[in-house]
Protein backbone atom coordinates (compact mmCIF):
# COMPACT_ATOMS: atom_id res chain seq x y z
CA UNK A 1 0.00 0.00 0.00
CA UNK A 2 2.75 2.05 1.05
CA UNK A 3 4.45 2.11 -2.43
CA UNK A 4 1.31 2.42 -4.24
CA UNK A 5 0.17 5.57 -2.57
CA UNK A 6 4.15 7.04 -3.29
CA UNK A 7 3.30 6.67 -6.51
CA UNK A 8 0.32 8.30 -7.18
CA UNK A 9 1.28 10.77 -5.35
CA UNK A 10 3.77 11.52 -7.07
CA UNK A 11 1.19 11.46 -10.33
CA UNK A 12 -1.16 13.33 -8.28
CA UNK A 13 1.29 16.10 -7.64
CA UNK A 14 2.67 15.73 -10.89
CA UNK A 15 5.81 17.86 -10.10
CA UNK A 16 4.17 21.18 -9.43
CA UNK A 17 5.66 21.23 -6.25
CA UNK A 18 9.05 22.17 -8.14
CA UNK A 19 7.56 25.06 -10.08
CA UNK A 20 6.19 26.77 -6.54
CA UNK A 21 9.94 25.94 -5.00
CA UNK A 22 11.17 28.13 -7.74
CA UNK A 23 8.76 30.90 -8.14
CA UNK A 24 8.10 31.14 -4.76
CA UNK A 25 11.96 31.49 -4.16
CA UNK A 26 12.36 34.08 -6.88
CA UNK A 27 8.90 35.86 -5.31
CA UNK A 28 10.20 35.51 -1.65
CA UNK A 29 9.79 39.32 -1.17
CA UNK A 30 6.27 39.89 -2.64
CA UNK A 31 3.87 38.08 -0.27
CA UNK A 32 0.90 38.31 -2.96
CA UNK A 33 3.04 36.95 -5.50
CA UNK A 34 3.88 33.64 -3.52
CA UNK A 35 0.15 33.60 -2.16
CA UNK A 36 -1.50 33.07 -5.61
CA UNK A 37 1.62 30.78 -6.70
CA UNK A 38 1.00 28.55 -3.65
CA UNK A 39 -2.77 28.94 -4.03
CA UNK A 40 -2.62 28.39 -7.98
CA UNK A 41 -0.70 25.19 -7.05
CA UNK A 42 -3.05 24.00 -4.53
CA UNK A 43 -6.37 24.02 -6.81
CA UNK A 44 -4.50 22.28 -9.61
CA UNK A 45 -3.21 19.68 -7.72
CA UNK A 46 -6.44 19.12 -5.76
CA UNK A 47 -7.89 18.32 -9.35
CA UNK A 48 -4.98 16.49 -10.55
CA UNK A 49 -4.35 14.17 -7.07
CA UNK A 50 -8.43 13.60 -7.48
CA UNK A 51 -8.41 11.95 -10.78
CA UNK A 52 -5.52 9.86 -9.58
CA UNK A 53 -7.67 9.42 -6.16
CA UNK A 54 -10.55 8.02 -8.50
CA UNK A 55 -8.11 5.82 -10.83
CA UNK A 56 -6.74 4.42 -8.09
CA UNK A 57 -10.24 3.28 -6.34
CA UNK A 58 -11.60 1.86 -9.36
CA UNK A 59 -8.01 0.11 -9.77
CA UNK A 60 -7.97 -0.96 -6.45
CA UNK A 61 -9.72 -4.60 -7.04
CA UNK A 62 -7.55 -5.28 -10.38
CA UNK A 63 -4.44 -4.51 -8.20
CA UNK A 64 -4.74 -6.69 -5.60
CA UNK A 65 -6.38 -9.73 -7.81
CA UNK A 66 -2.48 -8.52 -9.56
CA UNK A 67 -0.64 -9.09 -6.54
CA UNK A 68 -2.99 -11.70 -5.00
CA UNK A 69 -3.33 -9.85 -1.75
CA UNK A 70 -6.61 -9.73 -0.87
CA UNK A 71 -6.08 -7.11 1.88
CA UNK A 72 -4.57 -4.48 -0.48
CA UNK A 73 -7.38 -4.07 -1.97
CA UNK A 74 -8.98 -2.16 1.35
CA UNK A 75 -5.72 -0.82 2.76
CA UNK A 76 -5.66 0.72 -0.81
CA UNK A 77 -9.45 2.18 -0.16
CA UNK A 78 -8.21 3.64 2.78
CA UNK A 79 -5.33 5.23 1.85
CA UNK A 80 -6.72 6.96 -0.97
CA UNK A 81 -8.43 9.98 0.41
CA UNK A 82 -4.57 11.02 1.98
CA UNK A 83 -3.66 11.56 -1.95
CA UNK A 84 -4.87 14.92 -2.14
CA UNK A 85 -3.66 15.36 1.48
CA UNK A 86 0.11 14.59 0.25
CA UNK A 87 -0.46 15.94 -3.11
CA UNK A 88 -1.30 19.63 -1.37
CA UNK A 89 1.56 19.18 1.63
CA UNK A 90 4.36 18.66 -1.32
CA UNK A 91 3.11 22.20 -2.14
CA UNK A 92 3.12 23.84 1.06
CA UNK A 93 6.28 22.42 1.47
CA UNK A 94 7.98 23.56 -1.24
CA UNK A 95 6.70 27.11 -0.40
CA UNK A 96 8.08 27.34 2.72
CA UNK A 97 11.57 25.98 1.04
CA UNK A 98 10.84 28.96 -1.39
CA UNK A 99 10.70 31.07 1.39
CA UNK A 100 13.84 29.99 3.27
CA UNK A 101 11.87 29.14 6.41
CA UNK A 102 14.17 26.33 6.62
CA UNK A 103 13.35 25.19 10.69
CA UNK A 104 9.68 24.90 9.99
CA UNK A 105 10.27 23.36 6.99
CA UNK A 106 12.52 20.22 8.47
CA UNK A 107 9.64 20.15 10.90
CA UNK A 108 7.03 19.49 8.31
CA UNK A 109 9.41 17.19 6.78
CA UNK A 110 10.01 14.97 9.97
CA UNK A 111 6.63 15.07 10.97
CA UNK A 112 5.61 13.17 8.25
CA UNK A 113 7.94 10.34 9.37
CA UNK A 114 6.60 10.91 13.12
CA UNK A 115 3.16 10.24 12.90
CA UNK A 116 2.96 7.08 10.46
CA UNK A 117 4.35 5.09 13.66
CA UNK A 118 2.34 6.48 16.15
CA UNK A 119 -0.70 5.75 13.89
CA UNK A 120 0.34 2.43 13.29
CA UNK A 121 1.14 1.93 16.89
CA UNK A 122 -2.52 3.28 17.47
CA UNK A 123 -3.89 0.69 14.95
CA UNK A 124 -1.78 -1.98 16.31
CA UNK A 125 -3.02 -1.03 20.33
CA UNK A 126 -6.75 -0.84 19.09
CA UNK A 127 -5.97 -4.44 17.87
CA UNK A 128 -7.66 -3.31 13.79
CA UNK A 129 -7.32 -5.60 10.95
CA UNK A 130 -4.37 -5.36 8.92
CA UNK A 131 -5.78 -3.28 5.42
CA UNK A 132 -6.16 -0.88 8.66
CA UNK A 133 -2.36 0.58 8.94
CA UNK A 134 -3.23 2.31 5.61
CA UNK A 135 -4.83 4.65 7.87
CA UNK A 136 -1.58 5.62 9.13
CA UNK A 137 -0.96 7.23 5.46
CA UNK A 138 -4.20 9.43 5.39
CA UNK A 139 -4.17 10.48 9.10
CA UNK A 140 -0.70 11.73 8.63
CA UNK A 141 -1.40 13.49 5.67
CA UNK A 142 -4.42 15.39 7.00
CA UNK A 143 -2.64 16.20 10.33
CA UNK A 144 0.39 17.48 8.37
CA UNK A 145 -2.20 19.37 6.03
CA UNK A 146 -3.56 21.40 8.58
CA UNK A 147 -0.86 21.99 9.98
CA UNK A 148 1.06 23.31 7.15
CA UNK A 149 -1.72 25.38 5.93
CA UNK A 150 -2.19 26.64 9.54
CA UNK A 151 1.22 28.27 9.43
CA UNK A 152 1.35 29.02 5.42
CA UNK A 153 -1.65 31.22 5.33
CA UNK A 154 -1.55 32.01 9.17
CA UNK A 155 1.77 33.65 9.28
CA UNK A 156 3.26 33.49 5.68
CA UNK A 157 0.57 35.18 3.59
CA UNK A 158 -2.87 34.86 2.92
CA UNK A 159 -5.01 33.05 0.44
CA UNK A 160 -4.78 34.40 -3.21
CA UNK A 161 -8.40 35.01 -5.12
CA UNK A 162 -9.48 36.30 -8.16
CA UNK A 163 -7.77 37.21 -11.77
CA UNK A 164 -4.27 36.56 -9.97
CA UNK A 165 -5.12 33.14 -8.61
CA UNK A 166 -6.25 32.00 -12.18
CA UNK A 167 -3.26 33.85 -14.26
CA UNK A 168 -0.62 32.28 -11.83
CA UNK A 169 -0.35 28.68 -14.13
CA UNK A 170 -1.61 29.59 -17.43
CA UNK A 171 0.59 30.97 -20.25
CA UNK A 172 -0.05 34.58 -21.01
Amino acid sequence: VYALFLIAGQLGVGGLQFSVLQRVSYHQDDPAKCSAVTSSALLLATVSASAIMAFMALAAPAISRLLTSPELEEGLLIAVPGLIFFSANKILNNTLNGLRHMRTYAVMQSLRFVLIPVVVAVVTVARLRTPYLALSLTVTEIILFVVLVLYVYGRVFAWSTGTQLRQEFIPH
